[in-house]
């Protein structure tokens, strides 16, 4: 007979046909698309056939009746449910769209938010005591000589007027939602404004400092997960053995110090003590008089030590974590039944239990990639790095607005994409996720 495909919204009505058909001495098989039984809870393809031997039931409601067929039933099904049943091309190419209208409402989402983020950094900016008014009025009342106490305006080397061309400089002489609307509009033209400190356009002051921090975030993100995936593995495996314990015992100190101070030890030993690495510096001063592999060289000697203060952190919790996913999956029943049907024990561990443990990293993986840009003022200052974290830090003491508000935008809008892209890996490494 015909077959129908039908979907999960029929499921009820084809159990209603079957406690029928059994009164009449029809069979329902059910087959998945790769011909095996299974029951109706997806898309399967199902016919009857009547029973050897069984007569019809006299008193059933269908005696005497033809049973329907089945492109009767799936045309009354698809009216009664607005359900029209699909092929499997149609259904991939429906779990396709879901997941683009999905990432497309999640960028739609990004403006809003980075809306909602700069508002209120901008408002605090201009709330807080201290601003660039009075840091330069407290300037000239010490090269004037005046008193502390002297009120503004009286005794000063700044007259009123001058008071209100720096208003007007820094953008102070307007309320706080006008500037906030003009500093939109310069950023949605690709104007940042420009420093306070540097007077040069803000974009320029990044410029300077991100390939040092791009530096920085890359190498170690991937020798991060490089390192941590098979070591989080091999712990998985060799529970309670000495390489666990061991390993273990150097992961919790090191997670135990934090970096800064790690830094300052690692200093003070293998930089003043041994004399194996320089103190600090992103590259020497005689740098561009090197050759290529001198270049290579003088770049790995400054980069040894902040890296190791860098990857302490990330380095214990994604060890820890995919661990403890990895022995709660290789503790499964869907692991010991591979196991127990000849699988071998490292492809139930490749192909079983690690794609499932991958998941909390993947969920976590979008977070680290604001380490491209905001990296930690505290090592950045041990080590005398001008990156990303020790320029936000040196604008907010300076009272550089222009600059804090251009390192929160650039850090906010990667810490979007690195959810989306979160989002993505996830919905890679679980094939359960659904974006309808």
């Amino acid at each position: 007979m015909p077959t129908l495909r039908v979907g999960p919204d029929l499921a009820r009505e084809w159990q209603l046909v079957r406690r029928a058909a059994r009164k009449t001495g029809l069979r329902t098989v059910c087959r998945q698309d790769g011909g095996s039984r299974a029951p109706m809870d997806g898309f399967t393809a199902c016919s009857q056939t009547r029973l050897p031997g069984h007569a019809p039931d006299s008193k059933s409601p269908i005696a005497g009746k033809p049973a329907p067929t089945h492109t009767e039933f799936g045309l009354r099904s698809a009216r009664k449910t607005g359900y029209a049943p699909k092929s499997s091309q149609q259904l991939h190419k429906s779990k396709k769209n879901c997941m683009r209208d999905y990432f497309l409402r999640r960028l739609l989402l990004i403006p809003p938010t980075l809306i909602g983020i700069t508002i209120i950094v901008f408002v605090i900016t201009r709330l807080v005591p201290g601003g660039p008014i009075e840091r330069a009025i407290m300037e000239a009342q010490l090269a004037g000589g005046s008193t502390r106490g002297a009120a503004v305006g009286q005794n000063m080397a700044l007259s009123e007027a001058q008071l209100d061309r720096l208003r007007e400089y820094y953008g102070f002489d307007k309320p706080v939602l006008q500037s906030y609307v003009e500093w939109v509009g310069k950023v949605a033209t690709g104007d940042l404004g420009t420093s306070y400190r540097y007077n040069i356009p803000v974009w320029d002051v990044m410029a300077s400092r991100f390939p040092v921090s791009l530096y920085y975030g890359i190498i170690t993100l991937i020798l991060t997960y490089a390192i941590c995936i098979p070591l989080g593995i091999l712990k998985a495996i060799k529970h309670r053995t000495a390489v666990d314990n061991i390993s273990s015992i150097l992961i919790f100190i090191g997670y135990a110090v934090p970096g800064y101070a790690l830094g300052s030890l690692l200093l003070l030993y293998f930089s003043v003590r041994l004399e194996w690495f320089p103190m600090g510096g992103f590259v020497s001063l005689q740098f561009d008089d090197l050759s290529l592999w001198g270049k290579v060289k003088d770049l790995a000697s400054h980069s040894a030590l902040p890296l190791i203060c860098y990857m302490m952190g990330s380095f214990a919790l994604v060890t820890l974590l995919l661990k403890n996913h990895l022995m709660d999956n290789l503790a499964s029943d869907y692991v010991r039944t591979a196991i127990a049907k000849g699988v071998s024990f490292r492809k139930s561990v490749t192909g079983h239990a690690l794609r499932n443990s991958l998941i909390p990293i993947a969920t976590t993986f979008g977070q680290n990639i604001t380490l491209l840009v905001s990296g930690s003022f505290l090592i950045e200052t041990i080590f005398d790095i001008n990156g990303f974290g020790l320029l936000g830090l040196t604008s907010i003491v300076d009272r550089d607005y222009p600059v804090v508000m251009g390192v929160v935008f650039l850090a906010s809008v990667l810490l979007l994409i690195g959810n989306i892209l979160s989002d993505i890996l996830v919905a890679l490494v679980d094939p359960r996720i659904r974006f309808n």
